[in-house]
C-alpha cells in the first residue's frame, strides 16, 4: 500500500471518527494562543464570486474549428493560453509546435458544482500561464505595495492514475497542469482582491532552493500532523482541545520574508488519483459478483497562510473528497476555492 493511499485511509477515520463525511472541508483561524487572527473585518469573497464577477464569456465563433475531448487528433495536443480575468485561448498543436486556435466543445453538459460550467471543462491541456503571471516568479514586492503582501510557494500537487490493483502511477503532464491552473487562479485571485502577490522560485533573491524546497517539505508535515490531531476525533491532542489552534512552520521563513518583501506566505498540498479503465472495471465486477466496494481516486488536500515573520500558521483549511478533478479548468476552479474559502484576507 502506497504512502498515499495510507494516508487517504487515515483521512477517512478522522472523516469518520469526526462525525463528518469525507467531503467535509474544516477550516480554522487561529493564532498561536488559539485567539482568532483575522487580517479583515470580513472574510474575503469566494474563488466563485470572484470569478463570476471579473470573467466576460467570448461570444461563440463558429469560424473557429471545434475540438472535443477524446478526439485529438494523432501526433497533437491541446494547449490553453491563460489570460486576465481568468480567460483562455485553446489551441491545437502539431509535433512542431505550430498551433491554431480552437473551440472547445461537448457532448454532453458538464457537472461539477457551482463552478462555472463551460465545454471548456472537459479537456485536458498543457497550461500556459499568463505573461503576467510568468513575471511574478522571483519578483520582490515593492515596500509600497498595495493590500496584503502575499508569496505563493510553489504547490506542491500530484496526480496518479490509480491502477487495478491499488497502485498510484503519477502522471507528469496532469501534474503540470494542475500546478499551473492552481498557480494561476490563486494569483489572480488574490490581485482581484487588491492584494499584491509574488510567486517562488528557487535561487530567486538570494535564497537558496534548498532552503525553499525544506520549507516547502516542512509544511507538509506539519500540514499532515494538523490534518491529523488538530480536529476532533480519535487522534485529536489532548493540547489542541476547546479549538486551540497551536502550529508553525518556524523562523526560516523570515528567509522569504526578507528575500520576497512579502508578509504572508501561501503554501499549499494537494494529491488527486483517477482511476484507471481497469480499476473501475474492478470496481463493477467487486461490486456485482460479492457486493463489495473497492474505493476510486480520491483527492487530498490542504493549504496553510503562514506569517512569514514569526512562522506562524495563522490559518489552515483541509480538503478531501472521494469526487472532483484538477486536470481541466473549471474543475481546477472548484478545488481552488473549496481550499481558499473563508480565507481572512
Amino acid at each position: 500500500m502506497s504512502f498515499f493511499t495510507k494516508f487517504c485511509v487515515l483521512v477517512l477515520l478522522i472523516s469518520v471518527s469526526s462525525g463528518c463525511v469525507a467531503t467535509t472541508k474544516v477550516k480554522t483561524v487561529a493564532g498561536p494562543q488559539g485567539k482568532p487572527v483575522a487580517y479583515s473585518s470580513q472574510k474575503a469573497p469566494s474563488v466563485f464570486e470572484v470569478y463570476d464577477r471579473v470573467y466576460q464569456p467570448p461570444k461563440v465563433n463558429t469560424d473557429i474549428p471545434s475540438i472535443m475531448d477524446g478526439a485529438v487528433p494523432s501526433g497533437h495536443t491541446v494547449r490553453v493560453r491563460m489570460g486576465s480575468q481568468f480567460s483562455r485561448i485553446y489551441e491545437l498543436c502539431n509535433a512542431s509546435r505550430v498551433c491554431k486556435e480552437v473551440r472547445p466543445v461537448s457532448n454532453q453538459k458538464a457537472n461539477y458544482g457551482e463552478e462555472p460550467d463551460k465545454a471548456d471543462d472537459t479537456i485536458i491541456a498543457d497550461v500556459e500561464l499568463r505573461p503576467e503571471t510568468n513575471n511574478l516568479f522571483g519578483a520582490r514586492i515593492p515596500e509600497s505595495h498595495l493590500g496584503r503582501s502575499i508569496l505563493l510557494m510553489e504547490p506542491d500537487v500530484e496526480l496518479s492514475l490509480l491502477t487495478a490493483g491499488g497502485l498510484q502511477e503519477p502522471n507528469a503532464f496532469w501534474t503540470a497542469s494542475a500546478k499551473s491552473y492552481v498557480t494561476e487562479i490563486a494569483t489572480q485571485y488574490f490581485q482581484e482582491l487588491g492584494h499584491s502577490v509574488t510567486l517562488y522560485k528557487d535561487g530567486a533573491n538570494g535564497l537558496t532552493a534548498q532552503t525553499g524546497r525544506d520549507l516547502i517539505n516542512l509544511h507538509e508535515a506539519v500540514g499532515k500532523s494538523i490534518f491529523q490531531y488538530q480536529y476532533p476525533g480519535i487522534f485529536q491532542l489532548p493540547t489542541m482541545q476547546n479549538d486551540k489552534f497551536d502550529w508553525q512552520s518556524g523562523r526560516t521563513t523570515q528567509a522569504l520574508q526578507n528575500a520576497y518583501g512579502a508578509d504572508l506566505g501561501l503554501f499549499v498540498y494537494l494529491r488527486d488519483s483517477y482511476s484507471s479503465g481497469s480499476r473501475v472495471a474492478a470496481q463493477v465486477l467487486m461490486a456485482a459478483l460479492f457486493g463489495a466496494h473497492i474505493p476510486g481516486g480520491q483527492q487530498v488536500g490542504f493549504v496553510s497562510l503562514v506569517d512569514l515573520k514569526t512562522g506562524d500558521i495563522v490559518w489552515y483549511n483541509r480538503l478531501f473528497s472521494g469526487s472532483g478533478d484538477l486536470r481541466t479548468f473549471g474543475a481546477a476552479v472548484n478545488s481552488t476555492n473549496s481550499l481558499l474559502v473563508d480565507i481572512p484576507l
